[in-house]
């Protein structure tokens, strides 16, 4: 098998012995020092992954040890209600995956007896586990010596090999996944993975990587290839933590948002009118960012398919008279 006319295993090990040494020993003294990764609990594993998913570390952090309060185990989160669930998720947006979430764990719990497999196979089976996420619990809870290849990964990995990174997708071809496993030292595929991503995170930026910081600099052909357009020369200054935005301020994500945040406030037994809520989500917003009836419609019929809100609607008409959270 070849990856760009030469033998993957030749360059696997070529590149891999140079990039390994220094990226474990990185690892060790400055990886990030995140929750999960002091668990091999395969439902603590499973509740971080599904929150970092389209969600920066900083806000899941606070939210993984709420939500970990609320439902401890996997039989606690398929007990509780969609409501709970929902309420749970505040502040870290796509409900969408509180929703999934949920659900899958109601499927573990009723046909597999609360236990998470732990065979790649068996978990890409399961409904909302992609091929990312099935890797990483494997990997993080099960030790399975497989690579878990998210975007950083993906970008990391493409450029220390010299390879074209043509999407944002971290799906990899099978050649480069083969490529990759095979580049995981003999142990190590957990600290591997997470060293991968945090490199990703802080010095392998997908527009400015700061190369001439970065552990794995001597070993990668992106930063040693001259001929490459790089910001090796661009000073590194560490990311530091901003002040919370809303650049979606007026987005149908933002007024979602805005929505679920009203209807966690009502009581279990509660519903709020449908003019009630349109004011309230409108109020102490900019005249040119309001929502207007149509589209505040639109937006309650997909929750409602989603699953995140539930509808009461007038036995005659069909109309839409309230809305409250899913009981």
């Amino acid at each position: 098998m070849l990856l760009d006319g030469v033998p993957v295993s030749k360059m696997a090990t070529r590149t891999a012995t140079a990039m390994n040494m220094d990226l474990l020993h990185w690892y060790g003294l400055s990886g990030r020092k995140l929750p999960w990764r002091t668990s091999t609990d395969p439902y603590q594993i499973l509740i971080s992954e599904v929150m970092l998913q389209q969600t920066q570390v900083e806000r899941v952090i606070p939210a993984y040890h709420r939500f970990l309060d609320s439902f401890p185990t996997i039989r606690h989160l398929a007990a509780a209600s969609p409501r709970q669930v929902i309420q749970s998720w505040q502040g870290l947006g796509y409900y969408r995956r509180a929703v999934r979430l949920h659900k899958l764990s109601q499927i573990i719990v009723s046909d597999m007896n609360g236990e998470i497999p732990s065979n790649f196979h068996e978990l890409i089976k399961l409904p909302g586990i992609g091929q990312y996420t099935a890797s990483a619990i494997a990997c993080f809870a099960f030790s399975h010596q497989i690579p878990a290849i998210d975007v950083n990964v993906s970008r990391v990995l493409h450029r220390v090999f010299g390879q074209q990174h043509r999407s944002k997708s971290s799906l990899p071809s099978k050649d480069f996944y083969n490529l990759a496993a095979e580049s995981i030292p003999l142990g190590s595929a957990s600290q591997w993975n997470q060293a991968l991503m945090d490199v990703g995170s802080i010095f392998c930026k997908n527009r400015s990587p700061h190369c001439t910081e970065c552990p794995l600099h001597n070993a990668c052909h992106h930063a040693s290839n001259a001929s490459q357009k790089s910001s090796s020369a661009t000073p590194f200054v560490p990311e530091r933590k901003t002040r919370s935005r809303i650049p979606f301020r007026g987005s149908s994500r933002y007024f979602r948002g805005r929505i679920l945040h009203a209807l966690s406030k009502l009581e279990a037994w509660e519903n709020i009118a449908i003019e009630e809520l349109f004011d309230d989500i409108n109020a102490e917003i900019e005249q040119e960012s309001k929502l207007d009836r149509q589209e505040f419609h639109q937006i309650l019929l997909t929750m409602s398919v989603e699953g995140l809100i539930f509808e009461i609607k007038d036995n005659i008409t069909t109309d839409v008279l309230a809305v409250k959270l899913p009981s």
